[in-house]
């Protein structure tokens, strides 16, 4: 019983409910009117206890698959519900919000700091875009986009800093566009 309750913990392809239920058959209930403090009831209440995180975390699997993805982020946050909420939104701020948050939690997906790269070049903080969209294409190299991204931020970093008088940091965006910025 305790084995199918960690294995829910760690297998997402389960159905989380029928192994809540196949759990539940499981469960010794004897007599209601005696109770004994055993190893077995240790066992019982730790397989409970593994079988309520699991209908936690799949009630936020269910909810994202529907896609009710505050739903999803009430019960868990998991990084897919998190990352949908994060670009549907209109304000710099939440999707700012929802950047950290996933970074915090997964670090291996490039999209918040994708999204960090476009709200810090629409403040004119190119330092901090351009180092955020070197972490896009470190953390997803194959995909083309990223490179033309980097090199039209690289670009527009250029233009702004060659108007404010700043030839330095703009012959260094275009030093990384001729090296490729040692990617």
């Amino acid at each position: 019983m305790f084995v199918i309750a960690a294995h829910c913990l760690v297998d997402y392809d389960l159905q989380f409910i029928s192994i809540f239920f196949i759990l539940a058959l499981c469960i010794n209930y004897g007599n209601y009117k005696e109770i004994r403090l055993t190893s077995k009831l240790i066992v019982s209440l730790a397989s409970l206890v593994l079988a309520g995180v699991n209908l936690i975390i799949g009630l936020s699997n269910f909810f994202n698959y529907i896609g009710e993805h505050e739903k999803s982020v009430y019960f868990y946050k998991n990084t897919p519900s998190m990352i949908i909420l994060m670009q549907s939104t209109n304000q710099q701020q939440v999707a700012y919000d929802y950047a950290q948050d996933i970074l915090n939690i997964n670090d291996s997906v490039y999209e918040p700091n994708n999204v960090l790269s476009n709200i810090y070049a629409e403040n004119e903080m190119y330092d901090e875009a351009v180092e955020q969209m070197k972490s896009v294409i470190e953390k997803d190299l194959r995909t083309m986009q990223h490179y033309r991204d980097y090199i039209d931020l690289c670009t527009a970093a250029e233009e702004y800093y060659e108007k404010g008088g700043e030839s330095d940091k703009a012959q260094s965006c275009i030093d990384k566009i001729r090296q490729g910025s040692g990617l």
